[in-house]
């Protein structure tokens, strides 16, 4: 499990929050398929031209399933209260786990919005293919 540091804490159900914890993992498809909802709401309900890969209304409400899933508690009507860069680390959460699947068990790379999005490719380890004036 991870935890997002709030820079502006949230209260939810009367209580102060500094921090959430979250986990990409435990997201279902029935919360995929609500943060899809409510991204197509949130954007007055037009027309999205981006593929899941860009749709930074979508990340930002599968950072809130993230947090929903292992705080059953917290409702998204506490979390579209956050404001400011809360909402960028939350997108990040978001972005994570469609682009790399970061932000499950196995790191907390997605909450410092600093996980490598692209693998380095190794060099090919066979000799290259001989020049044809060096076949005689």
């Amino acid at each position: 499990m991870n935890t997002l540091q709030l820079q502006t804490p949230l209260m939810i159900n009367g209580k102060e929050v500094k921090e959430l914890t979250y986990n990409t993992a435990e997201i279902t498809v029935s919360q995929f398929c609500e943060a899809e909802s409510y991204s197509f709401v949130a954007g007055a309900g037009k027309p999205k031209m981006a593929q899941h890969e860009s749709d930074h209304g979508l990340h930002i409400y599968l950072g809130m399933m993230a947090v929903i899933a292992v705080n059953p508690h917290i409702d998204v009507t506490d979390l579209e209260r956050l404001k400011g860069y809360d909402l960028v680390q939350l997108a990040n959460i978001g972005r994570n786990f469609i682009l790399t699947g970061a932000g499950g068990t196995s790191g907390d790379s997605a909450q410092n919005g600093s996980a490598d999005l692209y693998e380095t490719t190794p060099e090919p380890t066979a000799p290259a293919p001989a020049k044809s004036d060096d076949i005689l």
